[in-house]
């Protein structure tokens, strides 16, 4: 139903659903919002249905503009408003630059290491998963016992993954220097290059 064009009832029903107060405050939308805040008005038609999102309605209708890929940015931060004043045109990456200089922009916050909850290696194996290799044992078998890929194993190995465990005490404790990191590296990559010529 895209493109669809609403229909007088249907426009009356849109506006009775909004709580329109003077012109500088927010109209708030009192019905169903999606995950996001954003009210979102639906119609049924011919079996099929239309969904909505009802700032960019209220700004369609109040305007006579149709958006097509333009989002619109809130003036007043608040995603069930339908007031047109608060609301302007612009692109993703406008309303991205909007929310950093408004301070809602914050990235979650990244789970390393243990506090991964879906990880099968702790602090402890991985300085142990070290040591061995250091001492000489493979990847391939280390893998195998701790029941995760090799290439895993490897990145442990070469701190590409689990970097935060170790430091330089943790490196005196697993017997890596880094003439043995770079001996290591040049091992996979003959290891790598072996597997695709065979």
């Amino acid at each position: 139903m895209s493109g669809t064009i609403l229909t007088a009832d249907e426009i009356s029903r849109f506006w009775s659903k909004i709580r329109k107060a003077e012109p500088g405050a927010c109209w708030a939308w009192t019905k169903e919002v999606n995950n996001k805040g954003y009210g979102r008005f639906t119609i049924y038609r011919h079996g099929g249905r239309a969904r909505f999102l009802t700032h960019r309605l209220a700004y369609q209708l109040t305007t006579g503009r149709l958006l097509g890929s333009a989002v619109l940015l809130h003036s007043c931060d608040n995603p069930p408003c339908c007031n047109p004043a608060h609301l302007t045109p612009g692109t993703q990456a406008d309303n991205v630059a909007d929310s950093k200089v408004k301070g809602r922009a914050v990235a979650p916050p990244i789970r390393r290491g243990e506090s991964n909850g879906q990880c099968k290696l702790n602090d402890q194996k991985v300085i142990e998963i070290r040591r061995r290799c250091a001492n000489g044992e493979t990847q391939r078998a280390l893998a195998k016992e701790f029941a995760v890929d090799p290439a895993l194993i490897g990145r442990v190995v070469l701190r590409k993954s689990w970097a935060h465990v170790g430091d330089e005490a943790g490196q005196a404790e697993t017997g890596l220097s880094e003439d043995e990191r770079r001996a290591m590296k040049r091992r996979a990559a003959r290891n790598r290059t072996a597997k695709v010529t065979a």
